[in-house]
């Protein structure tokens, strides 16, 4: 038998560091399950801007943005008060798309 998909679990450590360059394939932290410790690896090449989920939090949702990732160094700062929150309401306008018109 085999066990149903994980949900959610736990960021332990961060392997990389804010103004770190990393590539797609790197292992950028360790993430744990109810069942192992793994390793967590990126798929897109950038510069590590901030952590969103800070080292030892439990419970997290998978899906969870974990990293915010820019692509030059000067850009870093720009996100030092960055929140996933703060991404909401820039997507709400492309949600509220008009109704379709009535069928005659």
């Amino acid at each position: 038998s085999t066990s149903a998909p994980h949900s959610q679990g736990g960021v332990e450590k961060y392997l990389v560091k804010v103004g770190d360059a990393i590539a797609a394939g790197d292992r950028i932290a360790e993430v744990s399950t109810d069942k192992a410790t793994v390793d967590f690896d990126v798929v897109d090449d950038g510069i590590v801007a901030k952590f969103l989920i800070p080292e030892g939090t439990q419970d997290v949702a998978v899906g969870t943005p974990m990293i915010v990732l820019c692509d030059e160094p000067e850009d870093v700062a720009a996100f030092a008060d960055f929140t996933a929150g703060a991404a909401a309401p820039a997507e709400a306008p492309a949600a509220a798309a008009p109704a379709p018109a009535p069928a005659p």
